[in-house]
């Protein structure tokens, strides 16, 4: 094999890399995203700190609630932990003792998705989905950049749906996930898949992008 044939190949194998490290990259964030998420939700954290005298507690975090509990297993006492995402469209309220005993808890159960009981009797209340109507801008791309205005009419934890249109009259509905999780300096900053239909053509054609809430 000569120098030329062999600089042909390893230019070809290189291409060739270059050619499948978008496939691994999007392998790589589909797996943080689903898997990892999904795991971090509810686990069970032998090393959480918990002070002795108390059975259960209650952290809130920015954009999260994270509850841990003491529980007894057939190994001993572990600490048991949830961490639960509050959208900026959820709610977060706190009721005193006092204010239980005006309300009733199994009518809030209806309204918020999480009742977190505090061993002083007060109850955090956190509702993480729910309708809403939330201004959003977003840029997406297809066979070329469109900006869009769209309206968050749905969420679910780090999960929305909604229906907006371009600059370029593409009407469309789209299913989006925030993304803090995943690069923590972009608040309210989701990855977006979108289905539309041009106004002037008719014609369809799914868009991907980022969008912004406003």
């Amino acid at each position: 094999m000569n120098w030329s044939s062999q600089l042909e190949t390893i230019l070809t194998m290189k291409i060739n890399a270059f050619r499948i490290l978008p496939y691994i990259l999007v392998a790589v964030l589909l797996y943080r995203i689903v898997y990892l998420n999904k795991q971090n939700t509810i686990l069970i954290d032998k090393t959480a700190t918990l002070e002795e005298n108390l059975k259960n507690k209650t952290i809130i975090y920015k954009d999260k609630i994270i509850y841990k509990e003491r529980v007894d297993t057939v190994s001993g006492t572990e600490v048991k932990q949830e961490t639960v995402y509050v959208p900026v469209d959820g709610k977060i309220e706190i009721l005193t003792p006092a204010e239980q005993e005006k309300l009733n808890l199994n009518l809030l159960d209806k309204v918020f998705n999480h009742i977190i009981k505090q061993e002083d009797g007060s109850v955090i209340l956190v509702k993480d989905k729910g309708f809403t109507i939330a201004p959003e801008v977003a840029a997406l791309y297809s066979n070329k950049l469109e900006l869009g205005l769209q309206i968050k009419v749905f969420y679910w934890s780090r999960y929305n749906t909604g229906i907006g249109i371009t600059n370029e009259e593409t009407l469309y509905g789209y299913v989006s996930r925030n993304i803090s999780d995943i690069f923590p300096f972009l608040k309210n900053t989701s990855a977006q898949v979108a289905y539309g239909k041009d106004l002037d053509d008719g014609n369809t054609k799914i868009l991907f992008g980022v969008s912004v809430r406003l």
